[in-house]
């Protein structure tokens, strides 16, 4: 037993930094993800061996994503605490020290605190929809089912008596602790990458083409821990860097190619709306920065109207090429995910 306490310390150790880095959409509740991801996990650890002979030893890990994950982090958790609160119990049954037993008494209870904790997350997982209250009640129950082993252990480092040799193999068995706190950091970030990502979801939910804002956050590394502040500066980024190649790119490719006089004028008006655009995207950046979000969302509706005008000139012949009705059509969904963060912000305010 003490062995493999030992192996998933190791194993969970090695796993920490990389959930801080996956990709958002392994988060999705409904995702039936290929081993792929296993693999990717597992090339980051110190024994990719290791890590893979544990992960697919469980059967759900297969189809897992994040959350299932987590859930699967939680079930190891409870056996592992359960186990050692069978331990405690035998120990106890073994000693007529009243000292010891006392300490046994107060493991026995820390342990079925961190299983009824342990559960507690387990119910919040199962839900379709993660709010941020259930992120945050998440990451108190895991904590608090943290706790429990720290205290246990800390009652046998106080003193006296001495250990008899039962206790020695407990104590030989403090790899359990260890690997406690290992899925705990792991149970930790998984919520953040978790919390992330339904915050994601529910912006999308309300932009012109969810499909389009879905690719576009999850696209940039930065969202993987950002917050409501850092998904609306990565989102000006994504449109600025958007609108400028079509200002600098594509809409000086089409007016050379032109021969209509007509053409070319609707280009150089497109080609105003795109610096109008862009100027206003750099405002909304400043008045975020400020924290004025009355003045970033006001920006953030200027900046959709560019696409939008340039749009509006081409309503008679000669027609709108289709690369500029597509690059307009993308501004406008990603200027569309900036609006949605902003009425959010000012629902909810900057933390």
């Amino acid at each position: 037993m003490v062995y493999s306490f030992k192996l998933y310390f190791s194993l969970l150790v090695s796993l920490v930094p990389w959930f801080l880095f996956i990709n958002l959409s392994d988060a999705r509740p409904n995702r039936k993800p290929t081993t792929t991801l296993i693999n990717q996990i597992c090339s980051q650890t110190r024994n990719p061996s290791l890590c893979l002979q544990v992960l697919e030893s469980d059967t759900r890990s297969a189809r897992a994503d994040l959350r299932g994950l987590a859930k699967i982090s939680i079930d190891i958790t409870r056996k592992d605490a359960e186990q050692t609160s069978n331990l405690i119990a035998s120990l106890k049954k073994e000693t007529t020290n009243s000292s010891l037993k006392g300490r046994y008494d107060d493991c026995a209870e820390l342990y079925g605190d961190a299983i009824d904790d342990l559960n507690g997350a387990g119910q919040i997982l199962n839900k379709k929809v993660l709010s941020p209250f259930d992120i945050s009640t998440f990451r108190i129950r895991a904590s608090a089912a943290f706790s429990g082993p720290n205290f246990c252990e800390d009652g046998f480092n106080e003193g006296p008596p001495n250990e008899p040799s039962k206790l020695k193999e407990a104590r030989m068995a403090a790899y359990s602790f260890n690997s406690f706190s290992s899925f705990f950091l792991l149970l930790l970030f998984l919520s953040i990458s978790l919390s992330t990502s339904d915050l994601i979801s529910e912006i999308c939910s309300k932009t012109q083409n969810p499909s389009l804002c879905l690719q576009a956050l999850r696209s940039d590394r930065r969202s993987a821990r950002a917050d409501l502040k850092g998904l609306a500066l990565i989102s000006i980024d994504i449109a600025q860097s958007n609108a400028k190649q079509t200002a600098n790119q594509l809409i000086p490719a089409l007016s050379r190619g032109a021969t209509s006089p007509k053409l070319k004028g609707r280009y150089d008006t497109c080609a105003e709306n795109y610096g109008d655009t862009i100027d206003n995207l750099n405002q909304a950046r400043t008045a975020l920065n400020a924290r004025d979000i009355g003045t970033f969302r006001t920006r953030a509706s200027a900046a959709l109207d560019g696409p939008d005008t340039c749009e509006d000139s081409f309503e008679g012949p000669p027609a709108e090429p289709k690369q500029l009705r597509d690059a307009n059509n993308k501004l406008e969904g990603l200027c569309s995910i900036i609006l949605a963060i902003g009425a959010r912000l000012e629902s909810g305010g900057l933390n």
